[in-house]
């Protein structure tokens, strides 16, 4: 498990390809948040909603809807950083 340093995340799959990296949840609570608040206020909270479904998901299925209701708020936009 690590933070969000994308080097940390490169250097481990350099090292241990076939492991699974997780990361930290408090670190991504915490990065979303940031992320959040540079959104219009029109979309922030059903972003926010958006993000904890994607966070506490329990299973793929409502991940993956999570995640395409997230990118419809979001416009489509497949290179949003959220």
């Amino acid at each position: 498990m690590t933070d969000k340093a994308m080097h940390e995340k490169t250097v481990l799959k350099e090292e241990f390809p076939q492991a699974r990296q997780l990361l930290c949840q408090w670190h991504v609570v915490t990065w979303l948040k940031k992320q959040a608040a540079r959104l219009a206020s029109s979309v922030k909270k059903q972003v926010k909603a958006m993000m904890e479904l994607l966070v506490y998901a329990r299973s793929k299925m409502e991940y993956d809807e999570a995640r395409s209701t997230m990118k419809e708020l979001l416009g489509g936009d497949e290179t949003h950083p959220l």
